[in-house]
């Protein structure tokens, strides 16, 4: 109960007699009416009174009166604005006793309001306005407000020395009634600190402390504290039988608890009537107490009170329906309470919070059966992080040296299945791990040992995410990172006008990486000319190439253009550089520094414009060393050097390519009137460990052969590995001791993730060894697709 200052003014010598002097009687006795409890009388007072509210040394009082007679009628909004008044224009004529009197009485409107933090507020400016006035009684009153008013919030600062000194001096002075206040506010602060049963101990002394002295003074409320605490302690039959005494005083309650009064004493029926009338969180109740799952926006009633309140209301609707409250406002209201000293309610909250390691539980067990790809590995991190009762965290995976948005983003909430962020949420950074390539970073509201442990576990999983690429690039499928780095250089160069020289072993697909260059180029519009230069006659090469005139040799029987001729405005592409004759290499070299041609038995050269993209499979600077190619040429041709990677180092680009071969060989199969059905040809999980376990001399092209009569051998069906024409194991020929080390490891670990489905968690089990250390091998074998 908050206590109200007034005191009786004395009459200033000298004043004049007459109208003013009785206006200033009757708020005097208005001043005793409200002392008395007298409404009516008080009210009449005032009114006869009203003329001193346009007086400069008596408006103040007036207004105060009136704030009394709103507060007597619960009219809090009335009273502020009163005591604003009194405040305001007169608060210089005011002594320091009177203005910390208005301040206290404006702590009381506020409080009334609702508003305890400006409440707070108000009555430490009492207390230090009342401080420096004569005798300790002015200030105890304020004090006393102010420590009800902390208790209410929560805040225990300062409230055991203001109960203790509060108590000391009424047990001198024989006040029953300020003992008894005492005992209320001394209940209250073992409450806050969630010492339920002490509290009621102490209550009880209380009600046994007013039946020695026969009174009933405040009775009502000590009984109906005793009832609270009886019911947040579990005595649910004690609890109603000391509600059944009385009619409670609800108004000494905040909204949010008259429910909980009544509900944890088990009468249900009584604590609906309450959350009918009830502010904050009255449709939480509701639902509550009617069995209904409270929907997810009726959660919001509890951001709108302080941050004890809403933990008190948590644990409250907690007590009251086991499990109803989400595990993320269970938490945070733990967490509030061990933070202001209520240790036992933080536990009591705590002692039901098992949801995160059921959640890990399931997540592990996923982990080990569920054939999941690996996007869906951020899935079930945010599954994870969701059920767990974390839904507002998020992981974020960030590059080294990468500036800006993070590369990787997976939302608790389960919406964000690993996507670039465009504006993530903003949360503070609780925890982050140093990874190869990059650090993982957690965030949310904050970090509890629960999230602290799960995070060490998705840290486990993780996996760093590569920049995906499209499976088919210009005719050339893959998604392999040595495949995606060869041909991104390509598509740097290919804007540029230097001359382009790919190697590659036979089969690589060069040809391709020529004509990507040659469609991402200016020249695109213009021709495209490939020329074999190993298929060249030595006696003819330099014809096909440059061109001759009529009569430059024997059979020329009319005017011929050569390849950089016809290619004009285009790209010319010589496959088998390397196998170029050393009578056309010096020519060669003019095309590309003078951009000219000279035709054979013609004197004057021809100017052209041509782009050369040339290709080997040779070192040609062991053919520089060797004397068969010349060495300005080949410093010339590698201005722009790309490798193309040969297939048995492209991991699981051999499947794509497979079923790439596979889907056009039904194609043509349907065009060509086929019966096959074409959605029968796949490929077996043996054949898949088959063609991984090759080492693909042939490349790409091998490849494409194999799959050709394979599907002739299925006859229509799956193509499993009896079809796959490829020599056995034994006869692979391997050229040292660590290509067939690889090889062995490479179809150990295929054979291990065919046989678990995709599933590393389950593929390492069967390996006997751990998921990093797998993931680990799978990258260094490059079979990641």
């Amino acid at each position: 109960m908050i206590i109200l200052t007034s005191f009786q003014s004395p009459l200033e010598a000298g004043e004049e007699a007459g109208g003013r002097w009785l206006q200033r009687a009757h708020l005097e006795a208005a001043m005793a009416a409200w002392d008395g409890g007298d409404d009516e009388a008080m009210a009449r007072s005032l009114e006869t009174s009203r003329g001193l509210r346009d007086d400069a040394r008596w408006a103040w009082r007036w207004h105060q009166g009136q704030a009394l007679a709103a507060q007597a009628q619960g009219d809090g909004e009335t009273m502020v604005e009163h005591l604003a008044q009194a405040l305001g224009p007169h608060r210089r004529r005011l002594t320091r006793f009177e203005a910390g009197s208005l301040w206290n009485d404006l702590g009381v409107g506020r409080a009334q309001l609702g508003d305890l933090a400006g409440s707070e507020r108000a009555f430490l400016h009492a207390q230090r306005l009342l401080g420096s006035c004569q005798g300790p009684r002015r200030t105890t009153l304020t004090l006393y407000n102010l420590a009800e008013i902390r208790l209410r919030r929560g805040r225990l600062k300062g409230v055991r020395e203001i109960l203790e000194a509060s108590t000391a001096e009424n047990r001198l002075a024989g006040n029953l009634r300020g003992a008894i206040q005492d005992a209320e506010l001394w209940a209250r602060y073992e409450m806050v600190q969630g010492r339920f049963t002490a509290a009621a101990a102490h209550l009880r002394q209380t009600l046994d402390e007013l039946e020695s002295k026969d009174s009933s003074w405040r009775r009502d409320a000590v009984e109906m504290l005793l009832a609270r605490a009886l019911g947040l302690a579990g005595d649910a039959e004690a609890a109603a039988q000391v509600l059944e005494r009385g009619t409670p005083p609800l108004d000494e309650l905040e909204p949010e608890e008259r429910p909980a009064l009544w509900a944890q004493a088990g009468l249900r029926e009584r604590a609906l009537e309450q959350a009918v009338e009830s502010g904050a969180g009255s449709r939480l109740w509701r639902d509550v107490l009617t069995g209904a799952p409270p929907a997810a926006d009726r959660w919001h009633e509890v951001e709108e009170l302080g941050e004890f309140r809403a933990a008190r209301l948590i644990l409250d609707l907690e007590l009251a329906s086991p499990g109803i409250v989400p595990v993320r406002l269970r938490r945070r209201a733990a967490g509030t309470l061990r933070r202001l000293g209520a240790a036992p309610s933080a536990a009591r909250l705590e002692a039901s919070d098992d949801g995160a390691w059921e959640a890990l539980a399931a997540y592990q067990r996923q982990a080990l059966t569920a054939a999941s790809e690996p996007q869906d590995t951020a899935q079930e991190m945010a599954q994870l992080l969701t059920a767990a009762g974390y839904p507002e965290a998020q992981l974020e995976w960030r590059r080294d040296g990468a500036v800006g948005e993070p590369a990787l983003v997976i939302k608790a909430s389960g919406s964000g299945r690993g996507m670039p962020a465009k504006a993530a949420e903003t949360l503070p950074e609780v925890a982050e791990a140093e990874l190869p390539g990059g650090r993982l970073v957690l965030q949310a509201t904050a970090l509890d040992p629960t999230l602290a442990a799960l995070f060490t576990v998705l840290v486990r999983d993780f996996e760093p995410p590569r920049r995906r690429r499209s499976s088919r690039r210009g005719g050339m499928v893959g998604e392999s990172p040595a495949l995606g780095e060869a041909l991104e250089r390509l598509e740097r160069l290919a804007g540029s006008p230097v001359p382009v020289l790919i190697q590659g072993e036979s089969g690589t697909g060069k040809e391709l990486a020529a004509r990507r260059v040659h469609d991402l180029s200016p020249r695109r519009e213009g021709p495209f000319v490939a020329l074999n230069c190993a298929a060249l006659s030595e006696n003819l090469v330099l014809s096909d190439l440059f061109g001759h005139v009529r009569g430059a040799f024997t059979g020329a029987d009319r005017d011929r253009a050569g390849v950089f001729e016809t290619a004009r405005g285009g790209t010319v592409f010589l496959d088998e550089i390397g196998d170029l004759p050393l009578s056309a290499q010096g020519n060669l070299l003019r095309v590309l520094q003078e951009g000219e041609v000279r035709r054979l038995g013609e004197s004057l050269p021809r100017k052209v414009d041509v782009r050369v993209v040339a290709a080997t499979h040779h070192d040609l600077e062991q053919r520089v060393a060797a004397g068969d190619f010349r060495r300005d040429l080949f410093y010339r041709l590698r201005v722009a050097l790309v490798t193309l990677p040969p297939l048995r180092d492209r991991g699981r680009d051999v499947i794509l390519l497979a079923e790439h071969f596979l889907h056009g060989t039904n194609n043509r199969a349907q065009s060509a009137g086929s019966r096959s059905d074409p959605e029968s040809r796949e490929l077996t999980a043996a054949a898949r460990a088959r063609l991984l376990g090759h080492s693909w001399p042939g490349n790409v092209r091998e490849l494409r052969n194999v799959l050709s009569v394979a599907v002739a051998l299925a006859g229509g069906g799956a193509v499993d590995e009896e079809h796959l024409d490829l020599p056995s194991d034994a006869a692979t020929p391997v050229t040292d001791y660590h290509q067939s080390l690889e090889a062995f490891r490479r179809r150990l670990v295929t054979e291990a993730l065919e046989a678990a489905g995709g599933n590393r968690a389950e593929a390492a089990r069967r390996l006997g060894m751990s998921r990093q250390a797998l993931s680990y091998l799978v990258r260094q074998l490059r079979l990641e697709g």
